[in-house]
Parts: structure tokens; sequence; C-alpha cells
């Protein structure tokens, strides 16, 4: 897809960039074509700006304690990542009154991903980590990191390291 002498679609993809709901190869495809397009990245840097003051326009507000229960037993597989980390983005967005993806644009280390995506590259590094040292089966180092079922694993490891946790833990030993 090309976006030049597309104004509606360039900044339809310049706003969900910003937003952070541009996701996978569409993302890091938009990625290129702004280090390609200093108008492009223009676009983007303007939506960003439009953005920030939603986060100082709204009074914070407290989301109910059942809430950040939630958020911690779907995170509490994620090694190697803090709580408090996302705790925090979630009550800068709760308190702006934008979803978390839109937080994210303003905090520099997640500004490239989604927490989605973030939140499975941790997921993948614990997993990869297991694999290298413990005696775990698959699925129980799938459960360990906080995946739901073991194919959701083997899906995400052949995105972020490109072979499946099977054939890594193979890998590692023949190796070490």
């Amino acid at each position: 897809m090309n976006c030049k002498g597309k104004p509606e679609l360039r900044e339809r993809l310049a706003a969900e960039y910003a937003l952070g709901t541009l996701r996978g190869r569409a993302r890091e495809r938009l990625k290129r074509w702004m280090r390609d397009d200093p108008e492009l990245a223009r676009d983007v840097a303007k939506w960003e700006s439009r953005l920030a003051p939603l986060a100082q326009a709204v009074s914070p507000v407290a989301p109910p304690a059942r809430v950040w229960k939630a958020l911690q037993n779907r995170l509490d597989g994620a090694r190697n990542m803090s709580f408090s980390v996302w705790k925090a983005l979630g009550w800068m967005a709760s308190g702006a009154a934008v979803a978390l993806v839109a937080v994210t644009f303003l905090l520099p280390s997640l500004r490239d991903t989604t927490p989605a995506a973030y939140v499975e590259a941790q997921r993948v590094e614990g997993a990869r980590q297991l694999l290298e040292t413990a005696e775990a089966s698959v699925a129980e180092v799938a459960a360990a990191c906080g995946f739901a079922r073991v194919e959701t694993m083997h899906r995400a490891f052949r995105r972020g390291v490109r072979v499946t946790p099977g054939q890594y833990r193979r890998h590692f030993r023949a190796v070490s």
C-alpha cells in the first residue's frame, strides 16, 4: 500500500501510529516510510502534539480495586517486568481518561511498541530464559510466563525469535 498522494490515508495512518493502535507489520512499514518521507514524519509528530494535551485536560480518576487486581492477574506471568510500571501507566491513562495505548506515545521507552507487544516481548524473554535453564516442559514454561495457552507462546516465539520454543531449547542445549 502506498500512501503518497492519498492525504486521508496518510492522516489516518499518522493518527493510528501516534495512538499506538497501528500494530505489527503495518507499524513497522510506517516507521520505514517515515524515515524516507519527512512529511509523513511531521504528520505523526503533529498527531502526537495534538494528543498530548489530553493527558493534562482531565482530572485524575482512580479505577476500582478490582481493575488493578484483574490487571495484576493478567501480568503476573510476565517476567522481568515491574507491575508498578504498568500500574503507574494505568493511573496516568485513567487520570487522563484515555486508553493506556494513548499514554505510551508520551514515554520514549514505549514509543515504538504497544503495551501488548511490550508484554509479549517480556513474556517471550522470560520463556527464553526458562527454556535455557529449567527442565520444565514447554507447557509449564508457557504457564509460568503468563501465556494462556502453549499455542499462544508458540506464535509469540515464532514472531519474536523466529523458531518454536522446542527448536530454541534444542538449539540452546546443543550449543552449551
